[in-house]
């Protein structure tokens, strides 16, 4: 004959809640990863924007000079435009993506 071990169920008050550490859509802690997930693109969408040098003119008021100073830009500011469309993408299909996920988990 074998013995049943017999295991009685806290009360309530004594039961410790069961992190399974999945965060549900609504939840803070939800919110909180769409964030710092948003932050990371924002910080990265801005950086590039760091490498498009002013330009020095010569001569304050001249036009022509202005011109040349901003077409010698092209390059930088073309680089910044195509790098920020990228990027943009990728946050957009980032955001389609978290759409559809009902939650996350924090392992």
């Amino acid at each position: 004959m074998g013995y049943r071990r017999v295991v009685e169920d806290p009360a309530p008050e004594e039961r410790q809640p069961r992190s399974t550490g999945w965060h549900e859509r609504g939840t803070d802690e939800f919110s909180r990863v769409l964030a710092f997930s948003d932050g990371l693109f924002a910080i990265a969408m801005t950086l590039l924007v760091v490498g498009i040098s002013l330009p020095v003119l010569r001569v304050a008021g001249d036009e022509a000079e202005m011109v040349r100073a901003l077409n010698d830009l092209g390059p930088q500011i073309l680089s910044f435009v195509i790098s920020f469309a990228v990027i943009g993408r990728y946050w957009y299909a980032h955001h389609s993506f978290f759409a559809m996920l009902r939650a996350v988990d924090s392992g």
